[in-house]
């Protein structure tokens, strides 16, 4: 099951409920504005599923179709790729049900 949304920088993790948060709480940091920014710029975006696994938005997508957590015309595969221009359908905060606040385990939270 999908649980936050992630971006990685390196060896660390941040989550939120959704990117915009995470990218929020990299800024809220106490590191140099240039190194922030390499951070962000250089993360790799994503999502957490509840067992702590760090997952590809398009991975994400096909857990949380299987999990029924996604809602709306974009948890159609084909209206998805169409939307977001890719091969494969990818996940977007917004497309999960009860996204706010999702279930997940606080242990997994950077």
């Amino acid at each position: 099951m999908i649980s936050a949304a992630a971006i990685r920088c390196g060896d660390q993790v941040f989550t939120g409920p959704t990117h915009f948060a995470v990218l929020k709480k990299i800024i809220g940091l106490d590191l140099p504005g240039d190194h922030k920014s390499k951070m962000m710029l250089n993360g790799e975006d994503g999502f957490v599923t509840n067992t702590g696994r760090l997952v590809s938005r398009e991975e994400g997508f096909k857990i949380a179709k299987s999990k029924r957590q996604i809602i709306g015309e974009l948890g159609d595969p084909e209206k998805n790729k169409a939307f977001y221009g890719g091969d494969e359908p990818r996940l977007d905060s917004g497309i999960l049900e009860f996204y706010a606040p999702l279930k997940f385990n606080p242990d997994h939270l950077v």
